[in-house]
């Protein structure tokens, strides 16, 4: 999860009935040509939303009792910014791993056997730089979960840095596994299955220290030792990238949003240097984020984007392997009274449909 300082999070959950989505206030702030779905498989809607709103300046003295993996997050000094899930002491209970950016730090929470969260850090990893990026990641695909971090460069005279952290015992600090410097600018990553073999593999989007001008790059990191790569050309103001199966072939392929080119262009296993994109979406908006899932519940993967001039969310659906090129009409819409910056997906209640969620 990124972005856990700012003000809002909005849920859009799927369901059978469309409201549009609108303002949700603040209670203690005062103001400062697209394909055709078959019917058989028309996208799940959009019901109306819920929200959760959080107190500025947050008061850390006390958690939020119904959020308690954000809360935990929200409590630490010095800038939480990213945060993930994942089982890094084997115990079999997903942990929560938070990325403490002013403070150049890891903080670790390990799940107790009741479900919840201690009020403070059982681990804490001090790092060189600012990170911008936290994951759990399986390196040699037997089920051992590290942590793995993208840290920001020092200046424009170094790259970013992927680091992965081995978990040994509770009184032992983590261990480093890699170090690795990757390309200049890299700003977001997704992990997946992009080479074919049984390894987890790292996917950077990098938009270029001139992004309005420079065409971006997208680095993939090749597990599980991750000192192998590959490049291929995304475009201007290139920044977020989702992972789905784009072709209904069975393999991973990658999205990559283009801020200053108004798209999204989507990509093919195998990747390769000069790989040309196999769709070039477009959006209305600049797009700021986006994700990737089954998003009407036909099995097959499609693409959500948020943007901005003008604020929309969008959708491109996914019908046997060929996607929509412009927004859906009847699902895609705008966003009114609010002004997010992020999209995740998920399954927010336990129904078996992914549902969105909006951070604002």
């Amino acid at each position: 999860m990124r972005g856990l300082t700012t003000a809002m999070l909005v849920i859009a959950i799927a369901a059978s009935m469309v409201t549009p989505i609108g303002a949700v206030s603040h209670p203690e702030t005062q103001p400062s040509s697209a394909a055709s779905i078959p019917a058989s498989v028309a996208p799940s809607s959009i019901k109306s939303l819920s929200s959760i709103s959080f107190p500025s300046p947050i008061n850390t003295s006390q958690p939020l009792s119904e959020y308690p993996a954000v809360s935990r997050a929200l409590m630490l000094s010095g800038g939480s910014t990213y945060s993930a899930l994942a089982d890094i002491n084997g115990d079999g209970l997903t942990d929560l791993i938070v990325a403490v950016s002013e403070s150049k730090m890891i903080s670790v929470f390990y799940r107790q056997p009741d479900g919840n969260f201690l009020t403070y850090p059982s681990a804490n990893i001090t790092l060189d730089s600012t990170p911008i990026g936290v994951a759990g990641i399986d390196s040699f695909g037997d089920g051992h979960e590290q942590i793995m971090v993208l840290e920001r460069r020092t200046d424009d005279l170094h790259s970013e840095r992927m680091l992965i952290l081995n978990y040994t015992s509770p009184s032992t600090p983590f261990t480093e596994y890699e170090n690795i410097s990757v390309y200049q600018t890299a700003s977001s990553f997704v992990i997946g299955n992009l080479n074919g073999d049984a390894y987890p593999d790292v996917a950077f989007v990098c938009p270029g220290l001139d992004p309005s001008v420079d065409a971006g790059i997208v680095e993939i990191r090749l597990g599980p030792s991750y000192t192998t790569s590959k490049l291929f050309n995304a475009g201007r103001g290139a920044d977020g990238i989702a992972i789905g199966n784009f072709s209904s072939d069975g393999l991973q392929d990658l999205a990559v949003s283009n801020y200053y080119d108004h798209s999204v262009l989507v990509f093919f296993q195998p990747f390769s240097l000069g790989n040309a994109p196999a769709y070039n979406l477009t959006t209305p908006g600049a797009p700021l984020s986006i994700v990737s899932g089954d998003l009407n519940s036909d099995g097959l993967d499609d693409i959500a984007a948020v943007t901005e001039n003008p604020g929309q969310l969008d959708f491109f659906f996914q019908s046997l392997g060929t996607l929509q090129s412009t927004p859906d009409p009847t699902y895609s819409r705008t966003i009114q009274g609010l002004a997010p910056t992020s999209i995740y997906c998920g399954d927010m209640n336990d129904d078996g449909k992914v549902d969105l969620a909006m951070l604002s």
